[in-house]
């Protein structure tokens, strides 16, 4: 389910607010990890199928969050709407949203992480 779909009783000037964004995002990916539980960065891509038709996108990169379901991992953009899916690695601890950029390459289905700087 997208953020707006979610909230479609609530369409106006407000719902563009990034921080309702980001708190939708939260209760989706569940409890976050605490400050001192180990960071763990279980592989460095992610295969994806794609949601979103990229042929018309000149940009080759996009900046996505992870919302972390039983099964799956739903990949957003910023503004809340779903671009790709990817099934749970084994290894999956949970990356620290806010201290992780998370990148789709919809040319090769994959999703990239580093450090937030």
């Amino acid at each position: 389910m997208s953020f707006w779909t979610a909230r479609v009783d609530e369409i106006t000037d407000a719902a563009l607010e990034p921080k309702l964004v980001s708190e939708w995002m939260r209760r989706r990916e569940g409890a976050s990890p605490t400050a001192t539980e180990e960071q763990h960065h279980p592989q460095g891509k992610i295969p994806v199928g794609l949601v979103e038709d990229f042929s018309e996108h000149t940009q080759s990169r996009f900046r996505v969050l992870p919302a972390i379901g039983e099964d799956r991992i739903d990949w957003y953009d910023p503004a809340g709407f779903v671009l790709a899916r990817s099934d749970v690695p084994e290894d999956w601890q949970g990356m620290k949203v806010d201290t992780t950029d998370f990148m789709l390459d919809p040319a090769v289905s994959l999703v990239t992480w580093e450090p937030y700087v």
